[in-house]
Parts: C-alpha cells; structure tokens; sequence
C-alpha cells in the first residue's frame, strides 16, 4: 500500500515565488532610463521675453543620451489658462525656447511630455547683473597717459584675436588729446603677420589701420614713430583666444569659422542686460582645415544686440567659448547660457524609490510565500504523520520506533526556512 503523495498545492507558493524573483530580476536588469529636462539661458527679469533652450535626455545607470524630435509643452507661470510653448528637440536634444517676460523676474516652468507625464516643475532666478557679472571680458583697455605725454592707443576689431583669423588693428597717436596726423610709424608683430608694408604714415585722425594674421598664440605689436624730434617705441601684448570661433559679417549673414574641427557652432545675440535669438550653425570643412558655416540674422537682432556669442557647446564655458562684440567695444562679453533648471537629480531620486518600493514590495511577497509554503509543508507533515501512526498501529508498531524521523523533518523545514530568507535578504539588500 503506497504512502499519501505530495500535493500539488505544495508546490504552487515557492514556484510563483521563483517565477516572480526571476522576472523581476530580468527587468531590473535591463536599466529602464529616466527621462529629464534642463533648462539654460540668460537672465530672468527682462522686460520683453525669457530666452533660452530646452534639453531633453533619458539616464540610463548615469549615462546620458539626448532624446531628439520630441515634442514638449512648455507652461509658464502666467498659468495654463495660457496656450503652452510647443517644442520640438532637435540634435543632441535641445530646442531654443521663447517665453514671455516672467512676472517679478522670477521663471517658473512645467514640461510636459507627449504622453502627458510631467517631465519638469520648478523655479528659477537670475538677474540680469547676476548674468553679466559671471561674463568673461577679455580684450585691449583704453590706458589713460600722462598729462601732455605721447598717447598711443591699441584697438582690435573684435576685441581679441583667434589663430589663424586675420583682423584689423588700429593704432592711434595723439598728444595733449590731439591727433598726430602725418607721422610716420614703423609697425613689427611677433607672434603675428601684418598684411602689406611695414611703414605707414598716420592719417588726419592720428591713425594707422593694419590687416593682422596671428600665427602663434603669444602675438605682440611694436610701434616705432618719432614725436618732436625724440624717438618713440612702445610695445603691446594682444589677447589671443586659444580654440575661438571666428566670423565674418556680410549685412544679415554671417559666416562662422573655426580652425579646431568642430560639426556646429552654437550662437547667440545678447546685450548687456538679456540675451536675443540663438540657434546653431553646421560646420562643413572648407580648404585648409578649416570649418566653416553660415547662418542669417534678423535685423531686429542686428538693431538691438551688442555682442554675437560663439560656443562649441549649448550652454556653459567651453574651448574657445567668446562673445565677439557687434560694434567697436573693446571687450568681450562672454556671457553663455547658464544652468537653471534641472530635472535629472529628482528623476534619478523618483526612479530609485521606486526601485526599493519594488524591492520590498517583492521582497514581502516572497516572504510571504515561503510562510505559506512552510505552513502548508507542516500541515502535509502533520497529516502525513496521523496516517503513518494509524498504520503503524494497524501492524503493531509502536511510535517509539519511529523518534529518530522528526530530525529530518525539523532539518527540511528550517532549509526551506533558511532558503526564502535568503532570498528575502539578497532583494531588500540590492
């Protein structure tokens, strides 16, 4: 006569256990990313409007890569009543963003996906003399003489000078405050090429214009004239931008070159108070190793911008990084785009809650199954047990004989014990 088997039941609690652990494991495994959005741009208190971009970028175990043809809903603080700002992302997954003026300098922004999820909801703020106080300024400063002495003056066109890009230079004489005109000045460059002769006589304005080449990015200037009868020689270090983008301008176009390799130039207008229109401009390489690409203007922004700022990167310092002024300013205004808003640290934040809410979520589930599969494992024991007393009985044994058998019963139910443990342990621990 055979013995009682094993149900089936026994087995259903620990194999849904190993079915459930393995596919959760198999998803946690493939590193579902996290979607985020970055917002940079100038200061927040203009009077006109908030100009800026937008990225958007999926995490994946802190690797980032840009999500490109999204569109997202942009809401302002005006509040939805408002039709929201509608962009798409293009390369590297940014898009430029326009916005009316924030009320009381202060931006604040909800992104919404596609699908309606909530990508982004802050506030920032950023004065406009917080913005110009973190610019670079870079160039020739007009040095006062002393009192009826001999001036000389050192102006770049452009302000600073980038390898191998010619620009012009102008060298003014005066003395008491008047020009020196018709002099004769001996100009020497090292470092640098001066395009034509050497010599030059100063015109009614006490001026001398020269086409210079840098060559090396240590370039200097030396002026030798002769002022009533005493010889004057004055020697003056340029600024050299290693790595800088360099632009030409015809009317609204402008032609941007970049002798470091680079497939695209980021620019933007801005003036001292807010920042214009930007965009991006592709680089093709032209004869000489040098990339170039062209991009049009609007006249608004030729009417109202001061400087034309050039990066290789969207936003923050880079290699090269200049704001080139529009007029004859003597200094840059090196002004990018600053990080303002950032949804990538609380996504990152969310998606590991939510990873240990699952893990203990699961890990309470398979606890709860090896209870159950004990449970019903003694339950079986115990009924197991009555039906061999009852035949042992049957034949005369006594239960005496059979004392030795609990040990290996005790030993399965605390490995089964022991086992789920485990398991609990390892998930609630990952």
């Amino acid at each position: 006569m055979s013995g009682p088997r094993v149900p089936r039941t026994l087995l259903v609690p620990p194999l849904l256990a190993v079915l459930m652990l393995g596919f959760s494991l198999t998803v946690a495994s493939e590193g579902r990313p996290v979607q985020a959005v970055r917002i940079v741009g100038g200061p927040t208190d203009s009077l006109t409007e908030f100009r800026g971009r937008i990225q958007l970028v999926a995490d994946r175990e802190g690797v980032q890569s840009p999500i490109v043809g999204q569109r997202l809903s942009v809401f302002s603080d005006q509040g939805r009543s408002l039709d929201p700002v509608q962009v798409v992302t293009g390369s590297e997954g940014w898009a430029e963003l326009v916005l009316p003026a924030p009320p009381a300098g202060r931006l604040h922004l909800e992104v919404m996906s596609e699908d309606g999820r909530q990508l982004l909801n802050g506030s920032a703020q950023l004065s406009s003399a917080q913005w110009a106080e973190r610019a670079g300024r870079r160039g020739l400063e007009a040095r006062p003489g002393a009192e009826g002495a001999t001036q000389v003056d050192f102006r770049v066109e452009g302000a600073v000078l980038a390898v191998p890009f010619p620009s012009w230079i102008t060298v003014g004489l005066t003395r008491a405050g008047l020009p020196l005109s018709g002099r004769p000045v001996r100009l020497q460059s090292r470092g640098g090429q001066i395009e034509g002769s050497s010599s030059h006589l100063t015109d009614a304005s006490g001026q001398v214009r020269v086409r210079l080449t840098p060559q090396e990015h240590t370039v200097s200037l030396t002026l030798k004239s002769e002022v009533e009868g005493e010889p004057l020689d004055y020697h003056q270090e340029l600024v050299v931008i290693p790595g800088a983008p360099s632009f030409e301008r015809r009317g609204e176009e402008f032609i941007v070159r970049s002798a470091v390799p680079r497939h695209q130039i980021w620019f933007a207008f801005l003036s001292r108070q807010a920042r214009g229109p930007g965009g991006k401009v592709e680089l093709q390489e032209v004869e000489g190793g040098i990339f170039e690409g062209r991009f049009r203007a609007t006249p608004e922004s030729l009417d109202s911008e001061e400087y034309l700022l050039l990066s290789g990167d969207p936003w923050g310092p880079s290699l090269g990084t200049i704001g080139v002024p529009l007029g004859d300013q003597r200094l840059t205004f090196d002004a990018a785009d600053i990080l303002l808003l950032d949804s990538l640290p609380r996504a990152r934040q969310n998606a590991t809650n939510q990873a240990r809410r699952a893990r203990f979520i699961l890990g309470v589930y398979v606890l709860v199954a090896g209870l159950v599969t004990l449970l019903m494992f003694w339950v079986h024991l115990r009924r197991s047990d009555r039906v061999l007393e009852a035949r042992l009985r049957r034949v005369g044994v006594t239960s005496e004989a059979r004392d030795a058998s609990a040990i290996p019963i005790l030993a399965a139910i605390l490995s089964l014990f022991f086992a789920f443990s485990l398991a609990v342990l390892w998930i609630l621990r990952r």
